[in-house]
């Protein structure tokens, strides 16, 4: 950007003049990082300024899901698991793929259903979904709450468990 820019022209009669248009500026582009010489041209007659230029920084600009993670089905009560999830990022300065890095949420899945996931990475987001079934009631413990009323047997007796109690114990 050569706006504001001004040179001062010295003739070989003694004079100069000061000059902010007409001139033409090497290079326009500047590509490379650290310090660059800006080579300024005026009728015939050139001269250098450096210029100081930093690594441009990179920002996301999209991403894209290019798999999915494997698991798909969970229960009620379930943490996601990202495994095979890969995802395309394409940045200000280059297109890569990417494993790890990224957050999603939900991570904790309490809704049955077909659930959303977000997927975010840098300042973009994305999203797939997943099937979450009700938790199954399992057993966690049984205990006997009454005892049988038959305590005593002999030998070759058929066990009589009339008046036994059991207490189980669900998680939901």
């Amino acid at each position: 950007n050569t706006s504001g820019l001004e040179i001062i022209v010295k003739y070989s009669n003694g004079t100069s003049v000061i000059v902010s248009s007409g001139f033409d500026v090497s290079p326009t582009t500047l590509n490379t990082a650290g310090t660059q010489n800006i080579t300024v041209s005026y009728l015939g007659k050139t001269c250098t300024f450096p210029v100081l230029v930093t690594e441009a920084e990179q920002v996301v600009e999209s991403i894209l899901i290019v798999s999915e993670p494997t698991k798909r089905e969970y229960t009620v009560g379930e943490w996601l698991d990202t495994s095979g999830l890969k995802l395309r990022i394409q940045t200000n300065k280059s297109t890569f793929d990417v494993t790890t890095g990224f957050s999603c949420t939900p991570m904790l899945l309490e809704k049955e259903g077909s659930q959303t996931i977000t997927v975010n990475y840098g300042s973009k987001s994305a999203a797939f979904t997943v099937n979450v079934l009700p938790a199954e009631e399992k057993i966690e413990s049984i205990s006997v709450k009454n005892m049988p009323t038959k305590l005593s047997y002999s030998a070759g007796d058929r066990l009589d468990i009339s008046g036994m109690v059991l207490e189980v114990t669900m998680n939901t």
